[in-house]
């Protein structure tokens, strides 16, 4: 699955549990860095960066989640391993990056996130 997939699918699966997600990366209006996603729903509101199996964050990308956090802010980097369809999430908090833990797929990733209040 390619970035763009995993971002249609992902939308996809949050919009249908009632999630305004807005996707402000790539545009001329953003600078670079910007989290690829931002997700607001009752339980849940934050910055969502996604990524497919070995690509990384840039360094703008990593510093930007990483001020987010820093500032209290929800910031997640989400990964798509191809090979077994897990995700793997990151989160970025005001301690810095936490361990990653991991989801077996899409729909028990937004499950998990909207569990969460905060």
């Amino acid at each position: 699955m390619k970035e763009k997939d995993f971002q249609a699918k992902l939308r996809k699966q949050l919009k249908a549990r009632g999630c305004l997600v807005f996707n402000l990366a790539g545009n001329m209006y953003t600078g670079s860095g910007i989290p690829d996603l931002y997700i607001q729903h009752p339980n849940w509101g934050g910055w969502i960066e996604l990524k497919v199996d070995k690509n990384k964050l840039t360094p703008l990308q990593s510093a930007f989640l990483k001020e987010l956090g820093h500032k209290g802010a929800n910031s997640l980097k989400a990964t798509y391993h191809n090979t077994g369809g897990r995700i793997e999430i990151n989160k970025f908090t005001r301690e810095g990056i936490g361990k990653p833990f991991f989801c077996e797929s899409i729909e028990e990733f937004v499950t998990m996130l909207l569990r969460n209040r905060g």
